[in-house]
This record gives C-alpha cells, structure tokens and sequence, in this order.
C-alpha cells in the first residue's frame, strides 16, 4: 500500500512537459505508468460486513448504532400541534375531571380554584394556562396584594401574575403562556401542563399564607379535580 501512495506522491509532483505521452512521464529517470496507477487505487476495495453482519475492518461509525425506526411511527414521539384535545387526553389519563364550557375553553379545577386551558394566537400557537383564585381578597388590601406579586415576580419566573379589582373585591389570577407555533411532543405537553398547574398551585400556596387559605372543595361549586 505505501508504494502505491508514494507513486502518487511522485505523480502530483511531478512537473510533466505537454508533450509527454497521455501512459507515461519521465522524471529524474523514473517511468510512471499513470493508467496502471489508477487502475490499481479502483480496484483497491474498502473491508465492509459480510453477510452475516460481522465487521471485516472497518470501524463502525456513529451512524451505525442508529437504529432506523421509520418503520415504527407509534414508538416515535414526534411534535405536533397543541390542542385542548390533547390536553383532554392528557387529564384522561390521570384521572382529572374538566369540560369544555360555553366558550369552547377548557376548564378543570384544583384546590378549588379555577384553571382554563386555552389556544389562542393567529396561528393558534400560544398555550395558555390561565386560573383564578376561588376566595377574593377585601379592597382595603390592595396595596398588599400588589405588594405580594411584585416580590412573586422578582423571585419567580412563573406564573404570572395579576388581580381585578370589582365592587369591594379583589380577585387574584395567574397565567402561563407558552409559544407552541413549532408544535410539542407529547412528552413536552406533558411537561408544560404540569409545570403551568404546578407553579400557579405554588402562587395560590402564598396567597393563602398571606390573606387566608380557600375555602374547602366541599363548599365550592364547579369543582373538577378529584
């Protein structure tokens, strides 16, 4: 192998003259036959697996120990697009109660608060979780509820929150908003479902170590978790 890299060495250094004959070229004395070269690399054969699959030579590469599932399409969570669908099979699954209510959003509850699941955007790409607290805080109170989301929203990204203010009440809501426009796989949904529920169930937690926990599942109407 090596006298065959070194006639090419002497091939790609050597300086032949026009007039030299297409089969050969003469250098310091030496004939080198160029076609007998080249016919020599062609027929040189790189090792590969016999028919039984044994290695004969050649490394295995990373791409052969990638196993081709394209062929099993339901072993493949790929993204798709987030619908309340989906999130309805998700809640199937573990049990949770919800419905779709007269605005066709998706409306469940936990710890007697309110969540509703949303898709909105132009291109129905933002997910949105968005839930409100079931007990109102007195209007008297307003500044240390603004007080309470401002230190929220310097130590935590999530959820975001915010409070309406109505005939003597105030009622405290939290939201999550996630662009989806690429899609999610299930696992993905999955996870944003349960950070969304998880982080605002956080939030209520301090309000209600702040101004009085909610009332009990008991005393609520419209309750949906189990």
């Amino acid at each position: 192998m090596s006298g065959i890299f070194d006639r090419i060495r002497k091939i790609l250094n050597a300086q032949v003259a026009d007039e030299v004959q297409k089969d050969a070229s003469a250098k310091d004395g030496l004939v080198l036959d160029v076609d007998a070269d080249l016919q020599e690399l062609q027929s040189l054969q790189v090792p590969s697996e016999d028919d039984n699959g044994e290695d004969q030579g050649r490394g295995a590469s990373s791409a052969d120990d990638v196993q081709d599932r394209s062929d099993q399409p339901d072993q493949l969570d790929l993204t798709r697009p987030v619908t309340l669908e989906r999130v309805g099979f998700f809640f199937d699954s573990q049990g949770w109660n919800w419905e779709i209510d007269d605005e066709g959003d998706f409306v469940t509850g936990f710890d007697s608060n309110q969540y509703v699941f949303r898709i909105t955007g132009k291109k129905n790409e933002i997910f949105t979780i968005i839930a409100f607290r079931s007990t109102p805080v007195d209007a008297q109170l307003r500044s240390e509820v603004e007080l309470l989301i401002e230190d929220w929203h310097a130590t935590h990204l999530w959820p975001m929150a915010s409070f309406t203010e109505k005939n003597g009440e105030i009622r405290i809501l939290a939201e999550v908003n996630l662009d989806c426009e690429w899609g999610l796989s299930d696992a993905q949904l999955v996870t944003q479902c349960k950070c969304g529920i998880g982080t605002i169930s956080a939030f209520f937690e301090e309000v209600d170590q702040k101004f009085g926990p909610a009332p009990s599942e008991s005393d609520m109407n419209g309750d949906y978790s189990e």
